[in-house]
């Protein structure tokens, strides 16, 4: 149940129209249909009253999006089948199906004649309109309130025979088509056609895959499941409008799943309202579903979010001044990150549910890198392939950075741990690998690694011909300075094997070292007061006992961008007692900041790991 005493929205225009019934008939068409035994002839008197029906389940306050496409990002990527040809013919039935029902007479009836919509129905199922059949299909019989008599029948046996033919959707393999076809157009008929002998039945029908999609789309600590992400907003869409046709669908546990899918959904939202790992063909961002769902999530604090992070999202009632719950969560369950400054801020979206970990970078304007974090690795010319799969091995908030650290095991007993660290209020990133060897397993190098991870698209990138410093911009806002620190600043001194450079739409990275282990961070400033501040980077000496520790045990660098400085650290080797610049430490990994003093001010320091691991 959502709570009573807030409204959202992000616009005032709302319509009511009286039932539209000037709809054109196609006379001599002739279609071949089977009426089954059960045919009846509908009326009107048959159907819910109109005026019964909720201004919801047809209208939307902005008159924008008709709400059968709220959260569809239509694309090759998540409808690889889909064929263009069917899109026009699809969509312009929607529409002009939504400006009926708001009561606007369509300036284009073409798209409703009567053999139009029949077959439109009919080949909801088949591959040659996929994707767009359940949601054309959901329009029809949303409409029948404002069609002409005389196809309420044929519309009303038409889309029970879907109904019946979509039982084939499992659950568990096809989702969306399972509650697109099974539940929601069940429901919407049993609404619709209260008299309908299948009510019942089409009813329990709804309310359980509603029950097995909350289940099944949920991790037991509430995450969404990495499955489910690219069509979690379709998902989310389609429950909300069940929800209004019959609230009862949803039992209380079935609410409570509900509440953790809409808080999962504003998680995974970048600032300007798209999802993340969404390009920008398929990106999409629809106020009325968060407004809908807001209203109908119990959360105090979700709403406080949601109209806080939300592109123009209001609400007619003040929010009492609560806490808003953490910008960053990591969930070793669900194997996802989310690394913020704070809401609405710069962040870092990681997940490392397969071999190969995802990662995505965005500012407030739009994200930087976005996609597979790519990775080889060679020892004395033989691929270290992966034997085991990812594990969180460090995740540490404070209130001047975020972090989180996997492991990979490889071949030979080489370890890959992998970092992520944002600052908060220091504009910075980096992201890391380290490739090394546990204590008493020692195959010497040489070592060969190359990395990658696209750049979101339409970003445009510069290099500096002298060093190795790369500036990725987007013509939209939102700019940043990549400096590869285990890299020397200038090319001249680059060594073969090794580069750091924009290839085919990818940040592409290479190193090579005759040393059983090696460090490999990237540093981010994301200062848009900074960009074209001079900045320059070295590599340091460590020392352990007054002598120069080689860079397979430990790695610093030093990075100054204006007139800030920066420390980084990591060990190779089990930490031990070492100085860097004069500073002392004994911790496997420090981001720090130069005070005018000369001290270093932690940002994030982590202590070593267990004795087995070094």
């Amino acid at each position: 149940m959502g709570h009573p005493g807030f409204s959202f929205h992000f616009s005032t225009f709302f319509s009511t129209s009286p039932k539209f019934l000037g709809m054109e008939r196609e006379h001599g068409s002739t279609i071949p249909f089977f009426l089954g035994e059960n045919f009846m002839n509908w009326t009107s008197e048959d159907l819910i009253p109109l005026e019964q029906l909720p201004d919801r389940l047809f209208r939307t306050r902005s008159g924008k999006m008709p709400h059968v496409l709220w959260g569809v990002p239509f694309s090759k990527k998540i409808f690889p089948g889909w064929k263009r040809q069917r899109e026009p013919r699809s969509r312009e039935t929607i529409e002009t199906l939504f400006q009926m029902a708001r009561g606007k007479v369509p300036k284009n009836q073409r798209w409703l004649r009567r053999a139009m919509l029949l077959q439109t129905l009919r080949e909801g199922l088949s591959d040659e309109t996929f994707p767009w059949g359940p949601f054309a299909a959901l329009a029809i019989v949303r409409a029948c309130p404002v069609l002409n008599e005389d196809l309420l029948s044929l519309i009303f046996e038409t889309a029970r025979g879907k109904v019946e033919e979509s039982r084939r959707f499992s659950v568990v393999e096809e989702p969306w088509k399972a509650l697109l076809w099974r539940g929601e157009l069940a429901l919407t008929l049993a609404y619709i056609f209260p008299q309908a002998e299948e009510g019942t039945l089409w009813k329990e029908q709804a309310k359980q895959i509603v029950h097995e999609i909350l289940s099944t789309g949920l991790h037991e600590d509430g995450h969404l499941k990495t499955s489910i992400l690219p069509i979690s907003r379709i998902l989310l869409a389609s429950m909300l409008r069940m929800g209004w046709m019959f609230p009862e669908i949803f039992t209380p546990e079935a609410q409570k799943q509900r509440d953790a899918w809409i808080r999962n959904s504003l998680y995974l939202t970048r600032p300007d309202g798209s999802m993340v790992f969404t390009s920008p063909e398929s990106a999409c961002y629809n106020p009325e579903l968060f407004v809908a769902a807001l209203q109908c999530d119990a959360s105090k604090e979700d709403k406080k979010l949601g109209v806080t992070i939300l592109p123009n999202l209001k609400t007619t009632k003040k929010i009492p001044n609560i806490q808003l719950p953490p910008e960053s969560i990591v969930s070793e369950t669900s194997q996802r990150g989310i690394l913020r400054q704070f809401w609405g801020g710069a962040g870092i979206f990681t997940r490392w549910d397969t071999l190969s970990t995802f990662m995505e970078f965005f500012l407030p304007q739009t994200p930087l890198l976005s996609g597979k974090w790519e990775c080889s690795l060679y020892c004395k010319g033989v691929s270290l392939l992966p034997v085991g799969d990812w594990k969180m091995i460090c995740w540490n908030t404070s209130p001047w950075a975020v972090y989180l650290e996997l492991e990979l095991p490889l071949m030979w007993g080489f370890k890959l741990q992998r970092q992520f660290c944002l600052t908060r209020r220091e504009e910075i990133a980096f992201w890391a690998d380290t490739v090394f060897q546990p204590k008493g397993k020692v195959q010497e190098g040489p070592l060969e690694y190359a990395m990658s991870i696209p750049l979101y698209p339409g970003l445009t990138w510069t290099d500096n011909a002298d060093s190795l410093e790369l500036k990725i911009a987007h013509p939209d806002g939102g700019k940043g300075t990549l400096l590869p620190l285990a890299l020397p600043e200038w090319r001249t001194k680059l060594t073969p094997g090794e580069d750091f450079t924009v290839k085919d739409g990818k940040l592409q990275g290479r190193l090579r070292t005759s040393q059983p282990s090696l460090y490999f961070p990237i540093f981010l400033d994301f200062s848009q007061r900074r960009v074209h501040s001079s900045l320059t980077w070295r590599q340091l000496t460590v020392a352990e006992k007054l002598k120069k520790v080689d860079f397979s045990q430990a790695s610093g660098f030093r990075i100054q961008i204006g007139e800030i400085q920066w420390l980084l650290y990591r060990s190779l080797a089990h930490p031990a007692n070492r100085t860097i610049l004069g500073h002392n430490l004994q911790s496997e990994s420090m981001l720090g900041r130069f005070m005018s003093t000369g001290e270093v001010h932690p940002l994030v320091e982590i202590l070593g790991y267990q004795e087995e691991n070094r």
